[in-house]
């Protein structure tokens, strides 16, 4: 649930063109995504 309000914050916010909060909001959910996409890779270990 977390990332579908992100990402419905983020289309708002792009309609809108706030570009000072649309990327920074963008980059930090690329990074959630990597975070969470990596994390069976470390606990397979």
């Amino acid at each position: 649930m977390g990332f579908l309000l992100l990402a419905s914050i983020q289309v708002v916010l792009g309609i809108n063109h706030v570009a000072a909060v649309h990327v920074p909001l963008g980059v930090l959910m690329f990074g959630m995504s990597l975070v969470l996409l990596g994390q069976p890779l470390y606990r397979r270990r």
